[in-house]
């Protein structure tokens, strides 16, 4: 449609052209016209092209023939002088529409090249930019765990002193005021609740640097669970845990000791967030090329705001973070776990009703259950 309409177009200025010099025929020679008919030409192949270029010659040509070469108003040419004549201006016409069609495709050609090197260019700043900025990140981050890994060397070292003192005092049998008795089984609970934070900061930054090396290896689902609930068994007390695993389930590609940490850090959350009569359900089933390990409580439930920020480092929920301890690192750190396996952890949850926690573990090629 745009080639057909710069053909008309080159035609019609051609032919305005010879209208124009036909209406001033008798002032106008030859030579004039036929210069001035090259001139059009030039223009129109310029403008729209070679090929309505080579029209509008083709026009010329006719034109001026007909209108100014003897005899007039007829096709037919007079005289050596008027065939050489037409012929020249044939030429000129064609050789230089032609010739100004090849430099402005010349010049189009030029134009898309360098348009093109201005987006390559800009994607490869663009490349840059990121690179320097994930380059930037990375070192951050490594900074940040190189100077939380010192800080938290620095506190466990007075921690393991005090543990070691307070320890040994309660031990001795000199120890006999309940007071102080009192007083030093509270500093040994701190001491351990401050270990316990350094030991998880410390864990953290190792991920996030990613300096803890796994090792994969074939493993049951059910031993994950029944090391994770050993684990537990203390802190649990004489809370239910009802274990469902659906039989006949595949191992898991995963490193043991790490996902039995995932569920830990699970059980652990789903037991302080529920009351103590109310049990815990650990569940697994297979779903496609991965298994799924769910870990329900009948707590009080996250609302969806939190739920799209449980996962993130240090964040607690907005109504238990006075009531219950914590350092709101369990569940980042057992993301990041996941996210190493190749697996994706989720929470589902409703307030009043509790909340489920799920997991994912790629099943173990090649493996039978």
């Amino acid at each position: 449609m745009k080639k057909a309409r710069h053909f008309a177009l080159a035609a019609a200025t051609i032919a305005l052209t010879l209208a124009v010099l036909y209406r001033f025929e008798s002032q106008v020679n030859v030579a004039a016209a036929g210069l001035l008919l090259v001139t059009v030409v030039t223009v129109c192949s310029v403008l729209w092209g070679s090929g309505p270029g080579l029209l509008a010659a083709l026009i010329g040509v006719t034109g001026l023939n007909y209108f100014f070469i003897p005899p007039v108003h007829t096709f037919s040419i007079a005289g050596t002088e008027n065939w050489i004549a037409l012929i020249v201006f044939a030429c000129c016409a064609l050789i230089v529409g032609q010739l100004s069609a090849r430099a402005q495709d010349r010049a189009e050609q030029l134009e898309e090249q360098q348009a093109k090197e201005k987006i390559l260019q800009d994607e490869l700043q663009a490349a840059m930019r990121e690179a320097t900025q994930a380059e930037l990140l990375r070192r951050s981050e490594s900074l940040k765990s190189a100077l939380l890994d010192a800080v938290t060397h620095d506190i466990r070292t007075p921690l393991t002193s005090m543990k070691a003192a307070v320890t040994s005092l309660l031990a001795s049998r000199e120890t006999a005021v309940p007071q102080s008795h009192e007083l030093l089984s509270i500093i040994n609970e701190e001491c351990d609740r401050l270990n316990h934070l350094v030991e998880e900061a410390s864990e953290m930054a190792r991920l996030d640097a990613g300096e803890i090396e796994l090792h994969f290896a074939p493993t049951p689902v059910e031993e994950i669970i029944q090391e994770a609930l050993a684990h537990m068994k203390s802190s649990l007390g004489s809370r239910t845990v009802d274990v469902r695993v659906i039989p006949g389930l595949p191992r898991v590609e995963a490193d043991a000791e790490r996902t039995k940490d995932i569920l830990v850090n699970l059980i652990d959350n789903a037991n302080l967030y529920s009351p103590k009569d109310e049990p815990i359900v650990i569940s697994a089933e297979l779903a496609g090329d991965s298994v799924t390990i769910s870990v329900a409580d009948r707590g009080p439930g996250i609302d969806d705001f939190e739920q799209g920020m449980i996962f993130d480092k240090f964040y607690r929920g907005k109504d238990q973070r006075y009531l219950v301890r914590g350092t709101g690192m369990g569940l980042p750190i057992a993301k990041a776990i996941v996210a190493a396996h190749k697996g994706t952890i989720s929470v589902t949850s409703q307030l009043g009703h509790g909340s489920v926690f799920s997991f994912t573990l790629p099943v173990a090629r090649g493996v039978e259950a």
